[in-house]
């Protein structure tokens, strides 16, 4: 029995030397989880970056949102004021074609 246990414990100790070569051994497991962790590093640092980004052009857009909304209700305000011109121009024209002598039916007709 108790060479069964020494040969148990030489049989752990084979396999966790095998895991610790695995684990903690040159590109082991440790190793490709430090550049894993390098890279998502990197990652993290360009998503950061384009985040910042982003948070600029969003901040631009509102700008361009809110001047958009202005230059509608200018719009509609010059809308509204051609309007009005257009109709006093209408009026100038109507008054003018009703007080024009030569606008008139001038025809002569002969009995």
């Amino acid at each position: 029995m108790q060479k069964k246990f020494i040969t148990a414990l030489d049989h752990v100790n084979t396999l966790l030397a095998k895991t610790d070569t695995r684990v903690f051994g040159v590109d082991g497991v440790m190793d490709e989880s430090q550049a894993a962790i390098a890279q998502v590093n990197v990652l993290l640092s360009d998503v950061r970056t384009s985040l910042k980004n982003v948070d600029i052009i969003l901040a631009q857009a509102q700008v361009i949102g809110s001047n958009v909304e202005v230059a509608s209700v200018d719009l509609g305000v010059l809308r509204e004021q051609v309007e009005a011109s257009l109709r006093k121009v209408e009026h100038l024209v109507s008054e003018i074609n009703r007080k024009w002598p030569l606008s008139r039916d001038t025809e002569l007709k002969l009995p």
